[in-house]
């Protein structure tokens, strides 16, 4: 049975707005593949950046002609760190070494952190740290200062942080928290330093209390002494000695 121009018309016609809207969604999505991995710098003095802690610990500085990167944020806080939010699947972090250099690390994701040195013995830009061929979702990065009280007494106390290349879509920047690795102040032990203080104390007033009334209970040996009578007739005169025996008494020389 033949069919009508009618149907084969309409068919046509369906068939043709089903490519045209298969082509506007193709462009549709490679426009916003481009868009999401577009690379791009995020530079030392930039917003899309947190700092911990917020205030003191980081410091913009220019080094001058000559160094390999003009703006760095620095610091030389132990526990102090940069953090970067992004959607996109490439990362780098770039820094400046030289000879005041101290250790750092760098977290992915919440993962373990991966530690480098940025000590050198001349000055020069690094990125120890790059990954590649992440998933496309939301990523974190966290740069932290790793040095100690022994490094930073040897000069070895300061990290120069230049910045971090992407590739994707930078997250609107929250408020940096405490790292994981940073030292807090503990509550468990001063807690308990509380405690044990005001137990001492409640001991030490407790044992004065029981020695001062053991005092005041004490017998007084001198008040229970017996106390002899005094009689007059015991009383031994010097003055007049008692008499002689007499004669019969005494012995006769044989």
């Amino acid at each position: 049975m033949a069919r009508s121009p009618f149907w084969t018309a309409l068919e046509a016609g369906s068939a043709e707005r089903s490519s045209n809207l298969l082509g506007d969604l193709d462009e549709l999505t490679w426009w916003k593949r481009d868009d999401v991995e577009q690379s791009a710098t995020v530079n030392a003095s930039s917003t899309l950046l947190s700092f911990y802690p917020t205030a003191g610990a980081w410091t913009l500085s220019s080094l001058g002609r000559g160094s390999c990167s003009n703006t760095v944020q620095t610091s030389v806080f132990i526990g102090s760190s940069v953090t970067f939010k992004f959607k996109g699947t490439h990362v780098k972090v770039n820094i400046i070494k030289d000879l005041h250099g101290a250790p750092y690390s760098v977290t992915l994701d919440g993962a373990d952190p991966q530690t480098f040195n940025s000590f050198a013995p001349s000055q020069q830009c690094a990125s120890d740290f790059e990954a590649s061929n992440l998933a496309l979702s939301e990523h974190t990065v966290i740069v932290t200062h790793e040095g100690s009280q022994v490094l930073s007494a040897s000069g070895n106390s300061t990290i120069y942080f230049v910045s971090i290349d992407y590739t994707g879509t930078p997250t609107t920047p929250s408020v940096n928290p405490a790292p994981a690795g940073s030292k807090s102040a503990p509550v468990g032990p001063i807690v308990g330093g509380v405690v044990g203080g005001v137990a001492l104390l409640f001991i030490a007033v407790v044992a004065f209390w029981w020695l001062r009334r053991r005092r005041k209970q004490k017998p007084n040996l001198q008040d229970h002494e017996p106390k002899q009578a005094f009689n007059p007739d015991f009383q031994i005169n010097i003055h007049n000695p008692p008499p002689p025996p007499p004669e019969s008494y005494l012995p006769h020389p044989s």
